[in-house]
């Protein structure tokens, strides 16, 4: 679930990712110059300052686009031990670690 720099997928046209939230105010933003773009395998980044991408794959951006909606992390891991094979206290290191790499490579702030 791991942010990765790696080459580039073959883009898709855009879908929303299905998400549920009780939040309306978003926690967490992508960057002003962070494009993007959902792909096949998940989603890709593009840093537009320094052309360095990212690539999540489908839980990732999934966890991503929740938090970007206005999820919290507890509600996002809640929905992951839910809906998939995965124990809940796996699933709230998993959505940190996430959330703590995406910040630390400064792809994601939090929103005003």
């Amino acid at each position: 679930m791991a942010a990765r720099p790696g080459r580039p997928p073959r883009p898709r046209p855009p879908q929303p990712l299905a998400t549920t939230h009780t939040r309306s105010t978003p926690l967490t933003r992508l960057r002003s110059d962070i494009a993007c773009c959902p792909t096949d395998e998940g989603m890709v980044l593009l840093d537009e300052r320094n052309g360095r991408y990212w690539q999540l794959n489908a839980t990732g951006a999934t966890v991503l686009q929740a938090l970007l909606d206005g999820a919290g992390p507890q509600q996002i891991a809640d929905r992951l031990a839910a809906t998939r094979p995965v124990p809940r206290d796996r699933a709230a290191a998993d959505v940190t670690a996430l959330l703590d790499r995406l910040t630390r490579c400064g792809l994601v702030v939090d929103a005003p």
